[in-house]
């Protein structure tokens, strides 16, 4: 489920998917490693890998990332 009334906003796939393309912005990289982008992501929301993982790949359905070889590339 994309949106859900029982979820805070900020557990939601969207908001999760916002916060690894802050991610990107803020290190000016276009390609990061899974784990690293992770952390990171966990250091601005105390989020869980599975709640990270969805929105990784809602971002993946978006085709606003790709996978290459381990690492998450931005696509333009």
């Amino acid at each position: 489920m994309i949106v859900g009334r029982n979820t805070s906003p900020n557990y939601q796939v969207y908001n999760i998917g916002a916060l690894i393309l802050a991610v990107f912005k803020e290190k000016k990289t276009k390609n990061i490693s899974a784990i690293e982008l992770y952390e990171s992501v966990k250091t601005k929301q105390n989020i869980s890998i599975s709640l990270f993982s969805l929105g990784l790949d809602w971002l993946f359905i978006l085709e606003a990332v790709k996978n290459d070889r381990g690492k998450i590339v931005l696509c333009s």
